[in-house]
C-alpha cells in the first residue's frame, strides 16, 4: 500500500515539474523523440562525426556511418590532384621548352607588353619597350632626320586633302597634293594655255585628247579619217605580210628593185642607170648607158660661169651650155 501511494505521489511530482517553464526537463516525450533519432548517411538521417581526429578547418567526407575530417593533402589525394601529377602545376614554372610561365611583375598593367625574365613574363610600357629595343626618338628611329625640304632632311605630307593620282609639289616644309588642273595652272598650262591647239589636238573639259577619241577604242583599231574626212579611230585595214622576198644573191651597195609584188633584187649602179636609162658626161660628151653617144649630131658639152658664157660671142648649135651659178 505504501509502494502504490509513494509511485502515484512521485508520478504527480513529475508531471508538475515537467509542467513548469524554464525547467529544462527532460521529457518522456523528448526522450521518444531522442531514441527515433537514426544516425547514418542516408535520406532524413542524423550525421555524427565518426573521426577521432578530425579537426578545425579539415574538410567533410562522408563515411558509411557519418562524416570524417580531411585535411587539404588528404583532399587532394582524395581527388587525385596530387602537384606535379594531375594538374597544371605538375610543369615547371620558368621560361624552358614546355614549362608554365607566370607574372614575374609587381606593377604590371593593362596595355603593358610582355617582356621575358629568369622566371616568368614582365610588364612593359611603352617608353620602356623603346628604351629596350634602344629606340628613343631623335636618336634610333627617322624621326632623328630633320622634317622639311633641305639636303638629306625627312620629306612628309603637307597637304589635309593630297589624294591618289595628285602629283607632288614641294611646300616649305614638304610635299602637297596637285590635282591635274592645280598642276596645269601651277605650270601655266591652263586650258587657255592650251587653247591654240592643232590639227588633230582639241581639249575636251580641260583635258588635251585627239579629236575624236575614245577611252578605249578596242583591238585592231587606228586613228585616222574615214572615207568622210573625219577624225577618229576606225578598223585597221588589212594590209600585206610584212614580209619581203630576196631574189638572187645582192652584193653590197647595190640597190634594190622590186622584181614582183613580193620580191626585190640587187642592182648595180652601171645597171641602175640602164633601167632608168641615164645620161652620163665624159669629157665634152653626153654618153647613153650603153657608152653611145646620147645625140645623133655628136654635140659637145660646155660648161662655165655666167660672164663665161656671156663672153662667147656666137654660141655653138652642137655644144649644150651649162651655166654653173654660186
Amino acid at each position: 500500500m505504501a509502494d502504490v501511494e509513494l509511485s502515484s505521489l512521485g508520478s504527480v511530482i513529475k508531471t508538475a515539474y515537467e509542467g513548469q517553464a524554464n525547467t529544462n526537463a527532460f521529457t518522456d516525450a523528448d526522450e521518444a523523440k531522442l531514441d527515433g533519432i537514426v544516425e547514418g548517411i542516408a535520406d532524413g538521417d542524423h550525421l555524427v562525426v565518426n573521426d577521432a581526429d578530425a579537426a578545425a578547418t579539415d574538410y567533410a567526407r562522408l563515411t558509411a556511418t557519418g562524416i570524417e575530417g580531411r585535411g587539404p593533402a588528404e583532399v587532394r589525394s582524395d581527388l587525385d590532384l596530387e602537384i606535379g601529377t594531375d594538374v597544371l602545376a605538375q610543369q615547371t614554372i620558368g621560361i624552358a621548352d614546355d614549362n608554365l610561365l607566370e607574372v614575374d611583375d609587381l606593377d604590371a598593367a593593362d596595355n603593358d607588353y610582355a617582356k621575358f625574365t629568369a622566371a616568368g613574363l614582365e610588364g612593359r610600357s611603352f617608353a620602356e619597350v623603346r628604351s629596350d629595343l634602344n629606340l628613343e626618338i631623335g636618336i634610333d628611329v627617322l624621326a632623328q632626320k630633320t622634317i622639311g625640304i633641305a639636303d638629306n632632311n625627312l620629306l612628309e605630307v603637307d597637304d589635309l586633302d593630297a589624294a591618289a593620282t595628285d602629283f607632288a609639289r614641294f611646300t616649305a616644309t614638304g610635299l602637297q597634293g596637285r590635282s591635274p588642273t592645280e598642276a596645269r595652272s601651277d605650270l601655266g598650262l591652263g586650258d587657255a594655255a592650251v587653247a591654240g591647239v592643232k590639227n588633230s589636238i582639241e581639249i575636251d573639259t580641260g583635258d588635251i585628247q585627239l579629236i575624236g577619241d575614245e577611252a578605249s577604242p578596242g583591238v585592231d583599231q587606228v586613228y585616222g579619217t574615214d572615207g568622210a574626212g573625219t577624225k577618229g579611230w576606225k578598223a585597221d585595214p588589212a594590209g600585206g605580210s610584212g614580209e619581203v622576198g630576196i631574189s638572187g644573191i645582192p652584193a653590197t651597195n647595190e640597190y634594190a628593185r622590186w622584181v614582183d609584188a613580193t620580191d626585190i633584187e640587187g642592182r648595180s649602179a652601171a645597171e641602175v642607170a640602164l633601167d632608168i636609162d641615164a645620161v652620163t658626161v665624159s669629157g665634152d660628151e653626153l654618153l647613153d648607158p650603153d657608152g653611145s653617144n646620147a645625140f645623133t649630131q655628136n654635140p659637145k658639152f660646155w660648161s662655165g660661169t655666167q660672164a663665161q658664157f656671156d663672153a662667147i660671142a656666137t654660141p655653138d648649135n652642137d655644144t649644150i651650155y651649162l651655166v654653173i651659178t654660186e
